[in-house]
């Protein structure tokens, strides 16, 4: 199966009886998340993803450990991230919470 998005049918059947039921699943191969919409209103930068994740950020460092930065974004929705801008570049990866797995480090200038 390609990455995409489908509908299946799946049929069941024993001596008693026939069951039907159609399913929409979503393949994701990459299995982490990427930024699919990025905008600023005012001071607030929003990230939106394409997959529930957590998101992390650093102004300085532009490859820093996941597990060594403390600073979050503000989670609004499992995939709509947010912070106040106070700065010129922002470095930001994010964190699966289905794979655990890490995505890029984005570069952001605000």
């Amino acid at each position: 199966m390609q990455d995409g998005k489908y509908d299946i049918t799946i049929t069941c059947t024993d001596q008693y009886k026939s069951d039907t039921k159609k399913l929409k699943i979503e393949v994701n191969t990459i299995a982490y998340p990427r930024v699919i919409r990025l905008y600023k209103q005012g001071n607030l930068l929003s990230i939106l993803l394409d997959e529930p994740g957590t998101c992390r950020y650093t102004t300085d460092e532009p490859n820093f450990n996941y597990d060594d930065v403390t600073t979050s974004m503000v989670n609004i929705s499992p995939t709509l991230k947010q912070l106040n801008i106070n700065s010129n570049v922002f470095y930001i990866q994010c964190k699966s919470v289905n794979t655990n797995q890490l995505s890029p480090i984005y570069t952001v200038y605000p």
